[in-house]
C-alpha cells in the first residue's frame, strides 16, 4: 500500500540518485500533532487545482450556473427530474416516484433515467435558494472536480506520486467522453468510480470493515447516478476481483470476501427501494431496446477517431471520421493522442519497472505491482473498447439511422450474448457509452506514464532549484495537455428563466390551488428537438407549481399517453378534445400562441372564439399573458350523464381502439378519447384493450361472459362486439353506450 511521502522521507519518485524506494506502508505511529494538517493540505490543494481547471475547462459554466443549461434538451430534464425528487423528499417522500407529469400515470419518475444520487447533492440548494437550475448546475460542475480529485487518488495510491495522480485526474475529468456529454448529468456523474476502486484496493490490503463500508457506499452512489454507470460500475468491480484473484491470490482470504459481500448486500439493501419501482415499472412497460436500437448507437471502427466536442485542429483533421447523423455526440470514441502515449509509456514503463525491483513479498504490495495495475487498467480500457463496438463490426456508419437493413454488419461481436442473455443490457440503447471505462482505464495508466516521465526528469535535474522544480513543470505540462486536447470553450449555454425570471403564466398557476393542467401545443409544429425543448421547458416550469399535468418529456411513452396527445393536436379545440380533457379531469388549458404555426394559430383563434366551433361555454379565457393565456375548461360535461346511466360497479367493456376513424388517417397511435373515456369510468370493472389504460387495470375480454356495459365507437357496429343497436341506451358523437338487455345471452347473441 503505497501513500504521498511525509516531508524529508523518500518516495517512490527519487530517492536521490533517480531510483525508486518504497515508502513504509503504514504513517510513523510518532507523528507530531500538526501531521494530519501537513497531510490535509495536498488534498486541499488537489481540490483547488482541479476547480480552477474545471472553471478553465468548462467556461463560462461557473459564472453562468444559476440561470444557464448546456441546451434544453436532456439537461431541462435532469433539472426538473432532480427538482421534483429534492421537492418530494421534503413533502411526501412515499410519493417520490408519483410525479407531477404525464398524469393520470403513477410512477412516472421511472420513465427515464435514474438519478438520485444527484438528486440528493442538489437538494440543499434546491431548498436553500428554490433554483433548480443552480442545483443542477453545482452538482455537474462538482462532477469534474470530483472525477479529478478520486484518479489524483488512486493513482496517488498506486504510484506514490500526487504529480502523476494530477495528471491522471487532468486526464480523467477533462477526457473525450465526459466533454462530450456534458448534456447528461447521468452520464457525466463518473466521479465515484475511482473512489470505487480505491475502496476496493484498500479492502484487499487491510481487509478492514472501515474500508468494506466505504466501498458500498461509493458503490451505492455511483450506481444510484445512472443505470448505465451501476451497469459499468458492477462490471469494473467485478473485473476488478477476477482479475486480481488471478495474479495476486495471496491478497485474497475468506475474511476479504466476507468482507466484499456484506457491503456489497449492505449496499443493495440502501439500493431497493429506489431500484425496484424503476425495475417493476420499466418492466410493466415492456421497456426494452431492440437489437437494432443497440446497433445503431455502437462504436464503429471510425468512432475512435471521430470527435465531437474538442479543439479545432482535431475537429479539422479528424472530421471525415465522425458520425454525419443526429447522434455524432454518442459515438464521437477519440481517447486523445496524449493520453494513448502516456498510456503505452505506462505499461511498458510499469512491466519492465516491475521485473527490475524485487522488493517486497508476495502478500503485500510493493512498487513491482505497478505492472499488474498497468495490465489492468489495459484490460479495462481495451475490453470496454470492444464492448462499445456493440452486437455487429461495423467499418463506419449507416446511411440511415432508421433503417435497420442499412447497418453494414461483417461480424457479430461477443456484446450481442450480454444483450439477448444478461439481464439489464436490454435497457440500455447506447452501448457506445461504455466509453466511461476507457477513458477511466486510460486516464490511470497516462498518470502511470506520467510517473515514469517525472521519475525521467526527476533524474536529470538533480541539483539545486532546478531539480525541485522540474517535476512540478513537466506535471503541470503533462496535465494541460488532455484539457487542450478536448478544449471547447467557451461552452454554448442558453438561458432559461428561474425564480422571479419564470414567465407570468406560471407565477399565476403557482397561485392557484392545486390541479389539472394541460399545455398546448403538447406537440412543437417543428418536429425533433424543437418539439423536445418545447416539452422540457413545459416540464421544468412545473418546478415552479407543481401541477399536475398532462403533459410530460419521458423516454418511456405508454400507448394511452400517445394516443391522448394525438387526440389534443389532430383537432384543438373541438368538442372531441375537449371532451377527451374533461374526462381526464383538467381544470386548466394553458395555450402558447408562439408555439403554434401561423395556420395553427389562425385555426385556434376561429375555433376558441366562433360559435360555429360549439366551444364557446366549454373553453373560457380567464387570463392573458401576452402570448401565454390561460383557458378553464368547464365541459362539456355529457359523459357524466353517460356514467349516471351505469350501476355502480357494473362492469364496462371500452370499444376496440382499431375502430377509431382516426386509424383511418394512417395514424401510429389512435384511440385517446376512448382510453380518456376509460379514465373517467375507472371505478368499474373495464374490459378490452389494455393499450387504453393510464394506470388502471384492463382486463381481457371473455367471449362467453360480455361485460353488463359496453362504450363502443359512435359509428361501430355494435355486433362486432357482440351488442345490439337496439340495446344502444346513449350516445354522443363520438361514442355510444349499450346495456346486454333482457333476452340477449352474455354472448350478446339472441338465444
Amino acid at each position: 500500500m503505497l501513500r504521498e511521502a511525509e516531508p524529508g522521507e523518500k518516495t517512490l519518485m527519487d530517492n536521490g540518485h533517480g531510483k525508486a524506494d518504497l515508502p513504509s506502508a503504514e504513517p510513523d505511529a510518532a507523528q507530531p500533532s500538526g501531521a494530519w494538517r501537513t497531510r490535509l493540505v495536498p488534498h486541499l490543494l488537489a481540490l483547488l487545482a482541479f476547480t480552477l481547471l474545471s472553471i478553465t475547462a468548462t467556461w463560462p459554466m461557473f459564472p453562468q450556473l444559476g440561470g444557464y443549461v448546456i441546451d434544453k434538451g436532456d439537461p431541462l430534464y435532469s433539472v426538473w427530474a432532480m427538482a421534483w425528487q429534492a421537492h418530494a423528499l421534503a413533502t411526501n417522500p412515499l410519493g417520490m416516484f408519483d410525479t407531477n407529469i404525464m398524469y393520470p400515470f403513477t410512477g412516472t419518475l421511472t420513465f427515464d433515467e435514474l438519478s438520485f444520487s444527484q438528486a440528493v447533492m442538489a437538494a440543499p440548494v434546491y431548498w436553500l435558494t428554490g433554483n433548480p437550475v443552480l442545483s443542477h448546475n453545482l452538482v455537474l460542475f462538482a462532477s469534474f472536480v470530483l472525477s479529478g480529485y478520486g484518479v489524483w487518488l488512486l493513482v496517488r495510491e498506486l504510484t506514490g506520486s500526487g504529480w502523476a495522480g494530477f495528471v491522471a485526474g487532468s486526464a480523467f475529468a477533462f477526457s473525450f467522453y465526459r466533454m462530450n456529454h456534458l448534456p447528461h448529468i447521468t452520464l457525466d456523474s463518473t466521479q465515484w468510480m475511482p473512489f470505487i476502486l480505491m475502496s476496493a484496493y484498500k479492502l484487499l490490503w487491510t481487509r478492514s470493515w472501515g474500508w468494506a463500508w466505504a466501498l458500498a457506499g461509493f458503490f451505492t452512489l455511483q450506481a444510484l447516478s445512472g443505470h448505465y454507470l451501476a451497469f459499468y460500475s458492477a462490471m469494473l468491480l467485478g473485473l476488478f476481483v477476477a482479475y486480481y484473484f488471478v495474479v495476486q491470490r495471496g491478497l485474497f482470504s475468506w475474511g476479504f470476501f466476507g468482507k466484499l459481500a456484506a457491503g456489497m448486500a449492505g449496499s443493495l439493501i440502501v439500493m431497493l427501494p429506489i431500484l425496484l419501482p424503476y425495475v417493476e415499472l420499466q418492466g410493466e412497460h415492456d421497456f426494452r431496446r431492440n437489437l437494432f436500437e443497440a446497433e445503431r448507437f455502437s462504436n464503429t471502427l471510425a468512432s475512435f477517431l471521430a470527435v465531437f466536442r474538442g479543439n479545432p485542429l482535431y475537429h479539422w483533421l479528424l472530421s471525415p471520421f465522425a458520425d454525419p447523423g443526429t447522434w455524432s455526440i454518442e459515438r464521437s470514441a477519440f481517447p486523445g493522442l496524449a493520453v494513448v502515449v502516456l498510456s503505452v509509456l505506462g505499461v511498458i514503463g510499469a512491466r519492465r519497472y516491475s521485473r527490475s525491483d524485487r522488493s517486497g513479498t508476495k502478500s503485500a504490495p510493493s512498487p513491482r505491482d505497478l505492472g499488474k495495475h498497468a495490465v489492468f487498467y489495459a484490460i479495462v480500457a481495451l475490453l470496454s473498447a470492444f464492448l462499445s463496438l456493440g452486437p455487429s463490426l461495423q467499418l463506419t456508419y449507416a446511411p440511415s439511422n432508421y433503417d435497420p437493413s442499412a447497418i453494414q454488419r461483417i461480424v457479430p461481436l461477443p456484446y450481442l450474448l450480454l444483450h439477448e442473455w444478461v439481464p439489464g443490457f436490454q435497457s440500455m440503447r447506447v452501448v457506445a457509452r461504455i466509453d466511461v471505462l476507457t477513458a477511466l482505464g486510460l486516464s490511470v495508466l497516462a498518470g502511470i506514464g506520467a510517473f515514469f516521465v517525472l521519475r525521467w526528469a526527476g533524474g536529470r535535474f538533480r541539483a539545486g532549484s532546478m531539480a525541485r522544480g522540474a517535476v512540478p513543470i513537466v506535471a503541470v505540462l503533462l496535465a494541460l495537455l488532455p484539457i487542450f486536447e478536448s478544449w471547447s470553450a467557451p461552452i454554448s449555454m442558453q438561458p432559461v428563466g428561474t425564480r422571479g425570471a419564470v414567465p407570468e403564466v406560471y407565477r399565476w398557476l403557482a397561485a392557484q390551488p392545486r390541479t389539472i393542467i394541460v399545455e398546448y401545443p403538447m406537440v412543437h409544429y417543428k418536429r425533433g428537438d424543437p418539439s423536445v425543448e418545447m416539452a422540457n421547458l413545459y416540464q421544468y416550469y412545473s418546478a415552479y407549481h407543481w401541477h399536475y399535468m398532462i403533459n410530460g418529456s419521458t423516454t418511456i411513452r405508454p400507448f394511452a399517453y400517445s394516443a391522448l396527445v394525438r387526440e389534443t393536436e389532430d383537432c384543438f379545440p373541438c368538442p372531441e378534445s375537449l371532451g377527451a380533457l374533461w374526462a381526464m379531469g383538467v381544470e386548466y388549458v394553458v395555450v402558447h400562441l408562439e408555439n403554434l404555426s401561423d395556420p395553427q394559430r389562425t385555426d385556434f383563434t376561429w375555433r376558441s372564439t366562433s360559435p360555429v366551433g360549439k366551444v364557446l361555454d366549454d373553453f373560457i379565457l380567464v387570463q392573458e399573458f401576452g402570448p401565454d393565456r390561460v383557458y378553464q375548461l368547464n365541459g362539456p360535461g355529457d359523459l357524466a350523464d353517460m356514467k349516471a346511466m351505469i350501476a355502480d360497479g357494473a362492469p364496462i367493456l371500452l370499444g376496440d381502439p382499431e375502430y377509431d376513424p382516426e386509424k383511418g388517417q394512417g395514424a401510429l397511435v389512435y384511440g385517446g378519447y376512448m382510453a380518456a373515456v376509460g379514465h373517467f369510468l375507472r371505478d368499474h370493472p373495464l374490459y378490452g384493450d389494455a393499450r387504453l389504460s393510464f394506470g388502471q387495470p384492463i382486463r381481457e375480454l371473455d367471449p362467453a361472459n360480455r361485460p353488463e356495459y359496453a362504450v363502443l365507437w359512435a359509428a361501430q357496429d355494435p355486433t362486432l362486439a357482440g351488442y345490439v343497436l337496439e340495446n344502444r341506451i346513449w350516445s354522443n358523437e363520438f361514442v355510444a353506450l349499450y346495456k346486454r338487455g333482457p333476452g340477449i345471452a352474455s354472448t350478446g347473441r339472441a338465444p
